[in-house]
């Protein structure tokens, strides 16, 4: 395990952040990488999120393991904290291209029914 905590103060101090800002922009660029992976995927966005979610699980289990080793006990809050932080970007960036989609897909079918039908004809007195 002492290669994995050596192997996260080598990405600190490459990215130039604190380790506790560490999890926003690692999580930004797991987003990022996963989405062009899975791109020929419809529902890439949201497979990018639950793998960014997965990853952080590993990565939350291994640290668990050292605050054992270290200390005796696992710091559930720092847990927590770090997976909302990891995740927050990915989450965002993924309800803002849901929404778009949905209203994208509102306005084709709109598009589509007046193409069909024509558009409203106001009624004369």
């Amino acid at each position: 395990m002492t290669h994995w905590t050596s192997l996260k103060g080598q990405v600190v101090d490459l990215l130039g952040v604190e380790q506790d800002l560490l999890h926003a922009p690692l999580g930004l660029m797991l987003f990022a990488l996963l989405a062009v992976a899975l791109r020929r995927r419809r529902n890439r966005f949201g497979l990018a999120v639950v793998g960014v979610f997965g990853l952080q699980l590993v990565n939350e289990i291994f640290d668990a393991v050292q605050w054992v080793i270290w200390t005796g006990r696992i710091p559930w809050a720092e847990a927590a904290q770090d997976t909302l932080v990891t995740l927050a970007l990915p989450v965002v960036i993924l309800a803002i291209l849901s929404v778009h989609r949905h209203l994208k897909g509102r306005a084709a079918t709109q598009g589509a029914a007046v193409a069909a039908h024509g558009p409203a004809r106001h009624l004369r007195p």
